[in-house]
């Protein structure tokens, strides 16, 4: 077996319970929502119009099922990207876009929002 980390006092479960902005209840977080909707278990992944936003960067995708469209936007790189994209008729699920004007948002260094299309089969 592995020995036990030296700031196992530090970092536990214990203390990742009671830290709303922990790893483990963000990975909680992640599967209530997968859970919630199905487009993200069993939905088809469309990356139709969005060919000027994807790159060596950003990857980002619809997954759609029955009136259900969410759209994953995911920054990969270790720099803050603008998204040059109008998101007013999303709701955010899940993650922080910064900075949000009329038609552009940033994303942090390999963070990611996973948006609610506000109009059902609204990316058919």
């Amino acid at each position: 077996w592995l020995p036990v980390n030296t700031d196992f006092l530090e970092v536990n479960v214990e203390k990742e319970i009671s830290d709303s902005t922990s790893l483990l209840n963000h990975y909680k977080k992640l599967l209530l929502i997968r859970k919630q909707h199905p487009a993200l278990n069993s939905g088809s992944l469309s990356f139709s119009g969005l060919e000027k936003i994807n790159s060596r960067k950003v990857l980002a995708y619809y997954r759609n099922k029955e009136s259900e469209s969410l759209l994953v936007i995911m920054n990969c790189s270790k720099k803050p990207t603008k998204i040059k994209m109008d998101i007013s008729g999303f709701s955010v699920l899940m993650g922080t876009p910064c900075h949000i004007g009329k038609n552009d948002f940033f994303l942090n260094p390999f963070e990611s929002v996973i948006l609610l299309a506000g109009e059902p089969g609204l990316r058919d």
